[in-house]
């Protein structure tokens, strides 16, 4: 889903970029229509774009359901995953309570607690990694 969402984002970029840079290129020889200089490449460029998204959404839809086969059928791994993100969630509170503590409590100073919530849970200790402890057990 991320490659999708990220190849749909370099899509629209690229649009941006061409409409910014207004291509010029010369119209088909013959061609009755007068366009703005650039005009055929952009509607060339937008059609091809267009074929590309719906070619992406469904490599990006297979994916996923080869994803959701796997995990159904992979040894009961969806359901242990269940079962551990169960465990990590009620043990999350006993877990994050001690950094909440006043400083002379044994708690996180301010500027520590802020500063690990600043950089995703990493700075002097990984709490991602000690929430998730329950689940990957």
């Amino acid at each position: 889903r991320q490659l999708g969402e990220r190849g749909t984002g370099f899509l629209e970029a690229f649009e941006a970029l061409l409409d910014a840079a207004s291509v010029a290129v010369d119209p088909p020889r013959g061609s009755a229509v007068a366009l703005e200089p650039g005009a055929h490449t952009r509607v060339a460029v937008g059609r091809a774009i267009s074929r590309l998204r719906q070619r992406l959404g469904a490599v990006v839809g297979d994916c996923e359901t080869a994803l959701e086969t796997r995990l159904a059928s992979s040894n009961g791994l969806r359901r242990r995953l269940k079962e551990g993100q169960k465990q990590a969630a009620e043990a999350a509170p006993s877990t994050v309570r001690p950094w909440c503590q006043p400083l002379g409590s044994g708690g996180l100073h301010w500027a520590t607690f802020r500063a690990t919530s600043n950089r995703q849970g990493h700075f002097r200790d990984d709490w991602n990694e000690v929430l998730a402890t329950p689940m990957l057990r």
